[in-house]
């Protein structure tokens, strides 16, 4: 049974007997506390110095338990852009004082072309606007299939309506996996998000989730066009880490 008992402090008076209180109790490393726990039983003091042991303990735990989770990215390594076997990519428009030749999609055929081997390449460029417009993705487009039209990548032109509407973007390049691979593997095929509307990179992004592979070059390597980030589409369907 749990006995009721009172700690005082060295000092204190015993207000019953006027005398100085007895420093001994059955727990004597409270005797200098001037706590008085005479409502308080046995088993409660001992709950209550565990749990002081227990947030000491946590308070003093390695600081690596508590280190901020890893950054989470979709994007992997960069990829070499002359082992694309096919690519679906936007045709972005161009400015007066622009060449051809600084066009991201003229750079990234230019080192599809130089790692051209027996393989067939195939480019499915994705455009908009008109074909009188001066610089508009239609027009630039029609000029890099002349271009590029000994090189060996077999170049489709895709058109598409209405840059801003996510949905046709989606439609569109679901279409080409479905129906325009001409037998290649879609495993060989890559979808570059780089120079479209931001519609027209959601509608792609939903039409690559979970097993497409959807690629961009950063700002870094429009210089050239020579590499790659591979965006892992799996994770953004589960969350989970690249």
């Amino acid at each position: 049974m749990d006995v009721p008992f009172c700690v005082r402090s060295k000092y204190e008076l015993d207000y019953v007997t006027g005398q100085r209180a007895d420093t001994r109790s059955d727990f004597p490393w409270m005797a200098g506390l001037n706590i008085c726990t005479e409502h308080i039983s046995r088993k409660m003091i001992i709950l209550l110095s565990a749990m002081l042991i227990a947030g000491a303990v946590f308070l003093f735990m390695p600081l690596r338990f508590f280190a901020p989770e890893k950054e989470k990215t979709l994007a992997t390594n960069r990829y070499d852009t002359a082992q694309i076997g096919g690519i679906v990519m936007f045709v972005s428009s161009r400015r007066k004082e622009e060449k051809l030749e600084d066009l991201l999609a003229y750079k990234i055929l230019t080192q599809m072309a130089e790692g051209i081997s027996k393989k067939v390449k195939r480019a499915w460029l994705i455009h908009g606007g008109t074909l009188d417009e001066e610089g508009s993705s239609y027009r630039n487009t029609v000029e890099l299939i002349s271009a590029f039209k000994t090189s060996g990548i077999r170049i489709k032109p895709v058109g598409i309506d209405d840059i801003f509407d996510a949905n046709e973007s989606f439609q569109l390049i679901d279409d080409i996996f479905r129906r325009q691979l001409y037998g290649m593997n879609p495993r060989d095929v890559v979808c570059d998000f780089t120079s479209g509307t931001k519609l027209m990179t959601l509608g792609m992004a939903l039409a690559c989730a979970g097993d497409k592979k959807l690629i961009y070059f950063p700002k870094t390597n429009e210089s050239d066009g020579r590499q790659y980030l591979h965006v892992d589409t799996q994770s953004l369907l589960t969350g989970s880490n690249v």
